[in-house]
């Protein structure tokens, strides 16, 4: 209602099953919940707020820190007023608010006494409480002035426990795509479709799957939010490789069940989707068979129930390397830098200096009078360990854009056959492409760790289960049987034998078209069989396309240049831009439909 701008509310269903897993995740690590129940009685929010990391319940920070504030606010003001006062309803509870509104106007000319009051709801001293609830006439509204109180205090001490998100390190999206409301957890694909724009022309979406280079996003603050003056870092993983739970797990087991053994030998890590979501890294000591003995809640994650069926991702490797690529922008700082002077370089002055996190050369200074370069600077991933150190000369404070995975660097793509794209070569226009070469996607878990540069252990940690990646061309081959093998030049005269065959895994969700266009009224337009139906013999069609042969009766069409053109476009996106369709294009000519002349006396009649 205050904010400057609407703000959607969370769904009420999501919130108590968001509380709901952070009370069952306190209430299973009973050595954390001690600690934290003895620090609650004394609101030492030091303690707590580093209990909650060293437990590694950040994500569960602002909703363990409100369910202490709603339970000591019950029992101080319990202690505080006894006398137990009706709840008034309708009119009654109206003028009762307006009533207390007008009697906490002495709060604004007594500071001294209110600071008395706030001192006695923290110190839960009943006897000072009362005697200034008493002098100031609030005896009727003694639970709301010390609700009142205890809620202002418990602000302050939620921020002390739990820094604003903001400062936070989180993965959230994937190109303009946000990570857990706008991808499908069960496909891995987009489950909605943003604004159209030039970039992405279909808005990327529904069901799109991802492909490419992909932008990996979200918040990395340059400083610790919980270590003031300790600086940052964050890496990404990915996994390919993935069993199932064959049996749910809760937050206190050290072993667990999966449907197919792993090629990995232990110790290695293994990312669970605990819900759907983000994933819980657990550090596999024993293997037998598909009996594995874990440690739990590894580099900053929360020991977490798990259902049967969850993916389990074996053994993330970082992204780094050749993975990472191109570079990409994510930020700027202000350095001292020669002079633009008309494309040479001038007297030395302060100037914006843009940051890329990739691999690249800073440009040497150049010397006056020599040809100005611009400055840049490059932030380069450990060549190992995929770690980048957030630059700390960064006017932003942190880095919002982290980092470009170069998907077809571990999921293959391409043509799936030769002459995927026109014909002749590889599988012939107008017949089905062979079941080895109806190539699909990879499904991959994208795991984001942050912490400090001064540690080895991880700070936080939040991952994307499943993004469905696609890099695989389309087959689209166009030809006319009356072309014969590569000759274009056959006439067209009565019939004209279209065949055609489009073949792509995500072709479902883009689309595809045949079409023969002409500036004479005789084109028929689009003729591309309906993928709903059977199509008309012998056209087959599917969700990943089609193929055969549409006859076109082309005897009574006029005399002219006809184009035939085959689209295709795979429903896939980087999250930025969507991919292009492809247009496959034939031209032919009917010149005079072909008739021969009356025959001469004794002669045959001769073709033209």
């Amino acid at each position: 209602m205050c904010s400057p701008e609407r703000i959607r509310l969370t769904e009420a269903v999501a919130e108590v099953q968001a509380a709901s897993k952070a009370v069952a995740a306190l209430l299973e690590n009973e050595s954390a919940l001690a600690v934290i129940s003895k620090a609650a009685v004394n609101l030492d929010c030091v303690i707590i707020r580093s209990q909650i990391n060293e437990a590694g319940f950040q994500q569960y920070c602002e909703i363990i820190c409100w369910l202490i504030c709603t339970w000591r606010c019950a029992w101080v003001c319990r202690e505080l007023c006894t006398i137990r006062t009706p709840i008034l309803t309708g009119v009654d509870a109206i003028e009762e608010a307006r009533s207390f509104a007008l009697a906490t106007r002495a709060f604004a000319s007594k500071p001294r006494g209110l600071s008395d009051l706030v001192t006695a709801v923290l110190k839960r001293d009943g006897d000072a409480y009362s005697e200034i609830i008493g002098r100031w006439g609030l005896g009727p509204y003694c639970w709301q002035v010390c609700g009142w109180i205890c809620w202002g205090i418990c602000r302050e001490f939620c921020i002390c426990i739990c820094p604003p998100p903001h400062l936070r390190p989180w993965f959230t999206t994937v190109g303009l795509f946000d990570i857990y409301t706008q991808i499908d957890p069960a496909s891995g694909k987009t489950n909605t479709s943003l604004t159209h724009t030039v970039d992405m022309p279909s808005g990327g979406g529904p069901n799109f799957a991802f492909y490419d280079s992909l932008q990996l996003g979200g918040y990395c603050p340059t400083y610790s939010p919980t270590s003031p003056g300790a600086l940052m870092r964050y890496r990404f993983l990915y996994s390919s490789e993935k069993t199932t739970l064959s049996a749910a797990i809760n937050a206190a087991q050290t072993s667990l069940d999966v449907t197919s053994p792993a090629a990995s030998v232990p110790p290695f890590n293994i990312s669970v989707c605990v819900d759907g979501q983000s994933g819980e890294t657990m550090t596999v000591t024993g293997v037998s068979g598909t009996h594995w003995t874990v440690t739990r809640a590894q580099k900053g994650t929360t020991a977490s129930t798990a259902l049967a069926g969850a993916d389990v991702w074996i053994d993330p490797k970082p992204i780094t390397g050749p993975l990472v690529n191109p570079p990409v922008l994510v930020g700027q700082r202000i350095i001292s830098w020669p002079q633009n002077n008309l494309g040479f370089a001038g007297p030395p002055t302060s100037t914006f200096e843009q940051i890329y996190v990739g691999y690249g050369t800073d440009p040497v200074t150049p010397a006056p009078g020599a040809p100005h370069v611009a400055p840049q600077h490059f932030v380069p991933p450990d060549i190992t360990t995929g770690w980048v150190e957030v630059d700390p000369e960064n006017i932003a404070g942190g880095f919002q854009v982290l980092l470009k995975f170069d998907t077809p660097q571990v999921v293959p793509g391409g043509d799936p056959l030769p002459g995927a794209f026109g014909h002749p070569g590889g599988t012939p226009a107008g017949q089905p492409v062979p079941a080895a070469s109806q190539k699909g996607g990879t499904d991959l878990a994208i795991i984001f760790q942050a912490t400090r540069v001064s540690v080895s252990s991880v700070d936080y940690s939040n991952s994307l289960c499943k993004i469905r990646i696609n890099n695989w061309n389309e087959v689209n081959n166009l030809w006319f049987q009356e072309f014969g093998v590569g000759d274009c030049c056959n006439p067209i005269d009565a019939t004209l034998n279209v065949q055609f065959t489009v073949d792509h895994e995500e072709m479902d969700s883009g689309g595809w078209s045949l079409s023969i266009t002409s500036c004479s009224t005789s084109a028929p337009g689009d003729i591309k069989p309906a993928i709903s139906s059977a199509g008309p013999p012998p056209v087959t069609v599917s969700p990943r396309g089609g193929f055969g042969t549409v006859v076109e009766n082309t005897s009574n069409w006029n005399s002219c240049s006809y184009t035939v053109e085959l689209g295709t476009s795979p429903g896939l996106t980087t999250g930025l831009h969507d991919r292009s369709g492809e247009d496959n294009l034939l031209t032919f000519c009917i010149c005079g439909h072909e008739t021969p002349p009356p025959a001469a006396a004794g002669g045959k009649g001769k073709r033209h």
